[in-house]
């Protein structure tokens, strides 16, 4: 579960780690809207980097 500007979400949570390399990308995918991505987290060296987090969503027949 993650809180956004959109409520609580209940998320997959999937972490890539790069080969030869210390950058590591967290992406959280929200079950009630098809799993589409609505965090993500970049590190390097263990430092967030960059970090984006859904505020708004509009839904087209979902």
């Amino acid at each position: 579960m993650i809180s956004t500007d959109v409520g609580e979400l209940e998320c997959v949570k999937v972490t890539r780690v790069r080969k030869n390399s210390t950058r590591k990308t967290t992406l959280w995918f929200s079950e009630k809207y098809s799993f589409i991505p609505v965090k993500v987290l970049q590190k390097k060296d263990g430092e967030e980097v960059a970090t984006m987090i859904i505020n708004s969503i509009e839904l087209n027949n979902l």
